[in-house]
């Protein structure tokens, strides 16, 4: 929220005043409507290597993370780029294999990961035409403006942002949502999946519009 000088950052201004205007208690108030929405729509998440329990609590601050839209354009066309990659780099490995028979990719990098599926191979996606159409990046912002990511996710979805906006939606931080706060929709990123297959053509214009 605040620049490397310890002023409010610009971008960050609207959600401040809501803060302001709702005070401690305000804030206290509306972020138990927000954990109550996370228990009474089921918002969880699986700890695969905990034997008592893989079922936890979504975990969300309840502030959302404030991004200059000049910044997000910069990761967004690194995230664009990245999933281009990835897909290119699964074609070809249940593919013609071009990567590891001319040593781009180590064989042994590839064949024991269990998650190579070998009976997978020469497969091609009939409907999505992409082998990865969901790709995850969690991000992270700093002070001087040069947010970026630092990891790759491309199994099933857990839909974070999907989940998130349902705790911080009018019902719950509603002052947050006004028009000065310019929030970006995920409508478009719904309506491409959703599209029918016939219009996932060709495959990296519609990979870009459903990883923007």
């Amino acid at each position: 929220m605040l620049g490397s000088g310890k002023q409010l950052r610009p971008h960050w201004g609207a959600l401040s005043e809501s803060l302001t205007g709702m005070g401690n208690q305000g804030l206290v108030r509306r972020w138990r409507e927000g954990q109550r929405l996370i228990h009474d729509n089921g918002i969880t998440y699986n700890v695969y290597s905990d034997p008592e329990s893989t079922s936890r609590p979504w975990p969300l601050d309840p502030l959302p993370l404030m991004m200059d839209p000049a910044e997000w354009k910069t990761i967004e066309a690194a995230v664009i780029q990245r999933a281009m990659l990835f897909n290119s780099i699964l074609a070809d490995l249940y593919g013609p294999q071009r990567l590891l028979r001319e040593k781009m990719l180590p064989a042994e990098l590839v064949f024991p990961n269990p998650a190579f599926l070998r009976s997978c191979w020469g497969i091609q996606p009939a409907r999505l035409r992409v082998p990865a159409y969901v790709c995850g990046r969690p991000g992270r912002d700093r002070p001087t403006g040069n947010g970026g990511c630092w990891a790759d996710r491309t199994q099933s979805p857990s839909a974070p942002a999907t989940r998130s906006r349902i705790v911080w939606s009018p019902r719950a931080f509603c002052p947050m949502y006004s028009a000065a706060s310019h929030i970006r929709r995920l409508a478009n990123f719904f309506q491409t999946i959703a599209t029918p297959c016939s219009a996932w053509c060709p495959p990296i214009a519609r990979t870009r519009a459903s990883c923007s």
